[in-house]
């Protein structure tokens, strides 16, 4: 009889495991943000998700606004299916840490952008874990809903050191059915380019910053190119001649050019770089010009190279 309730209990446990992993009837297929059992955002709340930044785009103010008041933990769900948690963060809580997936008010978007955060994380030195958000699942349930745009995808292409000079190249590439405009860096020149992405960052692959919780490298040992950050006007001030635009299905080449690099010694090593966008409370009528999108969010890019 004692065998006989064991197994009982081990089969509930299974049981109640399978249905707090794959909640079909309970909460709707597609994209669902749960918290406390309950669905706050559905793909029917908002427009589209860019998936190159994970910025879900609502039709109106964000309507997960009464919800980002308290710190509390999320979970993220594809067609019924558990994908990931993560913690939502009050926007006065900059002193709190969590190294996974977060949703926290942002003064870089207007109210109708909500950002799911993920800071890159190293707990193995030289090896970068996979993003939660990036799921396979999650890109399923979007499409199936017509919620789903790719954005833009950006990769470091190269790099090379050619004594106190680094060059980096990027290679931007338009995946989306939107056309996109972007910061240009050779438009805006470089010291006012940085003032809105970090430097070029080369870190030493033997050390992780898994408990750094920032994915920059700002505290590892490491090199980093030297810029005069230039600021515009005013914090929200922005021109036209910034922005060049990436048509749908175009890739295009970014050259950017640090001079008084550090020498390098002979090393392994992982290249960081930032590739950002205009990020300045941009409302519904800014982001929408003439012939496409301007292209919100960032892409956090690394790259391992060898230094003979």
């Amino acid at each position: 009889m004692r065998i006989l309730k064991i197994t009982l209990f081990l089969i509930v446990v299974l049981v109640v495991s399978c249905e707090k992993d794959n909640i079909n009837d309970k909460f709707d297929d597609g994209f669902n943000i749960i918290l406390n059992d309950k669905t706050i955002i559905s793909q029917n709340d908002f427009n589209y998700y860019d998936y190159s930044t994970h910025l879900l785009y609502f039709n109106n103010d964000n309507p997960f606004a009464e919800y980002l008041k308290d710190i509390g933990d999320f979970v993220v769900y594809a067609n019924g299916v558990k994908i990931y948690d993560g913690m939502i963060i009050p926007e006065n809580r900059n002193d709190f840490i969590y190294s996974g997936p977060i949703i926290q008010p942002n003064s870089d978007y207007d109210d109708y952008i909500l950002p799911i955060i993920s800071y890159p994380q190293m707990k193995t030195p030289g090896i970068i874990e996979q993003d939660p958000r990036n799921d396979i699942r999650i890109e399923n349930a979007l499409k199936k809903y017509n919620k789903f745009h790719s954005g833009l995808t950006c990769n470091i292409s190269s790099i090379q050191f050619q004594s106190t000079t680094a060059i980096l190249e990027l290679t931007l590439s338009n995946n989306d059915s939107f056309n996109y405009y972007y910061l240009n860096p050779d438009s805006m020149g470089i010291n006012l380019y940085h003032n809105y992405t970090g430097t070029l960052f080369v870190g030493d692959s033997s050390y992780s910053f898994e408990d750094s919780g920032l994915g920059y490298g700002d505290s590892l040992p490491g090199y980093s190119g030297q810029v005069n950050i230039e600021s515009p006007p005013f914090w929200n001030y922005w021109e036209n001649r910034w922005l060049s635009l990436i048509k749908s299905g175009e890739t295009k080449s970014i050259i950017i050019s640090y001079d008084n690099f550090p020498e390098i010694p002979k090393g392994n090593y992982y290249v960081y770089f930032r590739f950002p966008g205009l990020n300045i409370h941009l409302s519904k009528e800014e982001i929408n010009l003439e012939n496409g999108k301007i292209w919100q969010g960032e892409i956090k890019m690394f790259k391992q190279i060898t230094i003979d």
